[in-house]
């Protein structure tokens, strides 16, 4: 009964160290996010005509919808049942949103994981290299969009280049946090759920008898 019990608590605490795991990769998902979002609009600008009449019919498309928080500010209710949000009901949309989603994914994980079995491990510096190489590919696709855009880029472009290398960096060391985070957090949770390692007794007349 004391093992069936143990058993169960370090599975209970594997999951919850899973699911801590998975809330230290939404800031990885965040930052590519947002990443790619700027190279959408600066792609954009240099198509303004059909760049805002895009950008127009996505804000229509989510102010349409009366659960979605609206875009000109937060959580107060309106006679026409729509949302707005202020500074503090922001906050509480992204806690939830980060909880919300971390828990998505940790159970699609464990779905995964129980249909397809485990997947062997992936070295930590193996998984630096999709977040190198997509870094390497967003610096090329803004500089293309920088010498082969309009005029609408204005200063220097070493500014530029700086500025694009350290958005594309900034976005990489929060892989580095992420990843190395959740590695940590993956091994304790291995850990964990393998639970302690016995030793086998040492049988001393054996030892005793062998000796000379």
């Amino acid at each position: 009964m004391t093992s069936d019990l143990n058993t169960m608590l370090r599975s209970v605490a594997a999951w919850a160290i899973d699911y801590l795991r998975w809330t230290q990769l939404i800031p990885m998902l965040v930052a590519w996010a947002f990443l790619l979002l700027a190279l959408a609009m600066l792609a954009l600008v240099n198509f303004q005509e059909e760049g805002f009449t895009v950008v127009e019919m996505l804000v229509l498309t989510w102010e349409r919808y009366a659960w979605l928080p609206r875009l000109d500010g937060a959580v107060t209710s309106e006679a026409d049942g729509s949302m707005r949000l202020d500074g503090d009901g922001f906050r509480d949309v992204v806690v939830s949103t980060w909880a919300g989603v971390s828990f998505l994914l940790f159970l699609l994980a464990q779905l995964r994981r129980a249909v397809f079995g485990p997947t062997a491990p992936v070295p930590f510096r193996r998984k630096l290299i999709w977040p190198l190489a997509g870094a390497g590919v967003v610096w090329a696709a803004l500089l293309s969009v920088y010498l082969f855009g309009s005029e609408t880029f204005h200063g220097s472009p070493i500014g530029w280049i700086a500025l694009f290398t350290g958005a594309c960096g900034a976005a990489f060391l929060v892989s580095v946090y992420s990843l190395g985070v959740g590695e940590l957090l993956a091994r304790l949770g291995n850990q964990m759920q393998e639970g302690p390692k016995l030793v086998a007794p040492v049988d001393q007349s054996a030892v005793e008898a062998g000796a000379p």
